[in-house]
């Protein structure tokens, strides 16, 4: 592949550890714009890696939200069913309480 010359993207892309440490900045929307930019100005074929870099941003938060959205959903599911569970428990209650009046013939 090719290897920048540019100083800074370098500092960015140098090597795997500064590669992944940019692509979870990217994930937090810290500085991306910035680096896309750089990207433009000083690569060749900076526009395709500008590009590049938008769509991982699009994908990762679209990827986090959707994650924070199930979280929140199996929550309230959760909470649902739990609420579904204790109103037949109140059914099944007040059902075996009117048999047992019913059943009881002195009322003692």
């Amino acid at each position: 592949g090719h290897v920048s010359d540019d100083e800074e993207t370098k500092m960015y892309f140098g090597d795997l550890g500064r590669s992944m440490l940019t692509l979870l900045s990217f994930a937090t929307l810290e500085d991306w714009a910035q680096v896309a930019r750089h990207l433009i100005d000083s690569e060749p074929g900076g526009a395709f890696l500008a590009i590049l870099v938008a769509m991982f941003v699009l994908f990762t938060n679209l990827a986090l939200l959707n994650l924070i959205t199930a979280v929140v959903v199996e929550h309230v599911h959760g909470v649902a069913r739990s609420e579904d569970r204790l109103r037949s428990e109140r059914r099944s209650t007040c059902y075996l309480e009117q048999l047992f009046l019913q059943m009881d013939k002195d009322h003692d």
